[in-house]
């Protein structure tokens, strides 16, 4: 099971829905704005906020897991969550990891993240999110209560369920140690950590660069830097691991000055 397969059955997923009128996102993916993924997605978060699906929205939105998600989604920007849109109209070929998570999220799509995904060999579960009404969802049915216990108790067992059994078996998360990402158990250690992502894991890297290296091609930029305290160089561009900001494309300039020693 690939990464490609786990986009081609999210996708697969986001068909059914849009041809399934009786579904309840049914209305909200047959008409998708970044507009109504922010609403769809407070909505949403009242009743998907497990560990994983907190660690999906600090990775898409690259805040802090113990940020108040219901307030920062009010305040977000909708434009955000365009990336989401044009994913899931497959406007773009290549998204990020974390696009494809936070749509393998709102949509529900089961088993996420992608590690859970591979250890299941890729059967999906059949779980479909519950709707609350208005634009975003279908109204709920005039009796729901007895349906909603059942759900209520089945989701809730079942979550007890996926956690013993494969949560505490995976590493879904991975933190920064020295000049490279580690993949880790989350929240089994001291370090802060970030949900798991295949492409920093496998080419972040922070370096000492000197004179035989390449520093452009094209024109471009090959490596990125941070000067908070010194100078300190990257090989993606993207935010420092520690301190959150964000990393610079290197410069003839700053070439000169810090690889060359030149005044």
């Amino acid at each position: 099971m690939t990464f490609e397969d786990y986009k081609r059955k999210i996708l697969e997923h986001y068909s059914s829905i849009k041809n399934d009128s009786n579904h309840q996102l049914n209305r909200f993916c047959n008409n998708i704005t970044p507009g109504k993924i922010k609403s769809a997605s407070k909505i949403i978060l009242e009743t998907q906020n497990s560990k994983q699906d907190i660690h999906t929205l600090s990775s898409y939105f690259k805040i802090p897991i113990n940020r108040d998600f219901l307030k920062f989604l009010d305040s977000v920007d909708a434009d955000k969550l365009i990336p989401v849109k044009q994913f899931l109209n497959q406007i773009t070929k290549e998204p990020r990891e974390e696009v494809v998570e936070f749509s393998a999220w709102l949509l529900n799509f089961n088993p996420r993240p992608y590690s859970k995904f591979i250890n299941n060999k890729g059967l999906i579960i059949d779980n479909p999110p519950k709707g609350r009404g208005g634009d975003d969802f279908p109204p709920e049915p005039k009796n729901p209560w007895k349906k909603i216990v059942i759900t209520v108790s089945f989701i809730s067992s079942f979550a007890v369920i996926l956690y013993f059994v494969i949560d505490r078996q995976r590493k879904d998360c991975m933190i920064w140690s020295e000049d490279h990402y580690v993949v880790v158990e989350c929240g089994k250690t001291n370090s802060p950590d970030i949900a798991l992502n295949r492409n920093l894991l496998e080419n972040f890297r922070k370096i000492k660069p000197d004179t035989t290296m390449t520093f452009f091609k094209d024109g471009k930029a090959l490596f990125w830097y941070d000067k908070t305290v010194g100078i300190e160089f990257f090989t993606m561009p993207g935010t420092h691991p520690t301190n959150g900001k964000t990393l610079k494309p290197v410069s003839q300039t700053i070439v000169r000055k810090y690889i060359y020693g030149e005044e």
